[in-house]
């Protein structure tokens, strides 16, 4: 088990996390990597202008466009997630290990079988990942109920459809490359919606917690996307909050929680502390999430 930071490609940006301790980075892209003067061999120099170790790249986040799976027929998704994939080879190759690329996913499985040509697509798409980019694992997480992109609007792939979709691959690909990441601001916002709904017999169509979705990853999981919610989750200052274990109990008894069923469920996966802030060089909710995560971590240890 690995506690990591997150960060941009940015030397200062970079050198903060350093500052508070930590060098093991998920590196996340925005919208400048649609740029073409934005070269790989750009971006990897300016990582190594910082003492930094990176294990996971996340696909880019940009405002009102969703980077999700479903769109990885369409010319330009595709070549973005290549040039996501090489840079993130040119890492792997230069630390010596594999990286995981995440991505977003808010389709079903059935959802994929029934566009034959889309999921053609993306297979196809993954076998020229597997067949350049051999030092690169596919993480594919689960996302909010709601889409903030151009319409607001419900989705999939918010309870388990991640892992459905990610063993499916692996059953279909010529190598099992595929895992999940586990965001839990995201369940926590599942949580509180279907919680809504719990003495509405017409829709509490499944009993979800906590331990439903460690269970449905325990195959697959190699990422942990450590973050809070407030309130539902769904805005700015709502969502990708700190836990701290000094002001609220509930933090508390979530992260001792959380430990009891990466325990019980033998996880092996890297956990990013995936938080905002209101300065990105002085990282205090990240420093806090850490804290309160180690402290809680010496009444229950991790297994691993």
């Amino acid at each position: 088990m690995e506690i990591i930071a997150k960060s941009i490609i940015e030397k200062a940006h970079l050198d903060a996390k350093v500052k508070d301790g930590t060098n093991k980075i998920e590196i996340q892209l925005i919208g400048n990597f649609y740029d073409n003067d934005v070269t790989i061999n750009k971006l990897f120099n300016e990582t190594l202008k910082s003492d930094v170790i990176i294990y996971n790249v996340h696909t880019p986040l940009v405002s009102k466009t969703e980077f999700n799976l479903e769109y990885f027929s369409q010319p330009e998704f595709n070549r973005i997630f290549l040039k996501c994939c090489e840079l993130s080879q040119k890492y792997a190759e230069y630390y010596k290990h594999n990286i995981n690329v995440i991505v977003h996913n808010a389709f079903t499985l059935p959802m994929y079988k029934s566009i034959p040509i889309l999921l053609n697509e993306i297979i196809k798409l993954f076998e020229e990942v597997i067949n350049n980019y051999p030092n690169i694992i596919i993480s594919i997480e689960n996302v909010l109920p709601f889409s903030f992109g151009d319409k607001f609007c419900g989705r999939a792939g918010f309870i388990t459809e991640n892992v459905e979709v990610a063993s499916y691959l692996n059953e279909v690909c010529s190598k099992p490359i595929f895992r999940t990441t586990l965001d839990t601001c995201h369940l926590l916002t599942t949580l509180k919606y279907f919680e809504m709904f719990k003495d509405e017999p017409k829709y509490n169509m499944k009993s979800i917690d906590l331990e439903y979705f460690f269970n449905a990853n325990k195959n697959t999981i190699n990422n942990i996307h450590l973050c809070n919610v407030q309130n539902f989750g769904m805005g700015y200052h709502e969502h990708g909050t700190e836990f701290d274990i000094t002001k609220n109990l509930n933090d508390f008894k979530f992260l001792e929680k959380f430990i009891s069923l990466y325990n019980k469920y033998n996880y092996n996966a890297l956990i990013t502390i995936e938080v905002y802030e209101d300065n990105y060089f002085d990282c205090v909710n990240f420093r806090t999430t850490r804290e309160s995560l180690k402290a809680v971590a010496k009444k229950i240890p991790f297994n691993k």
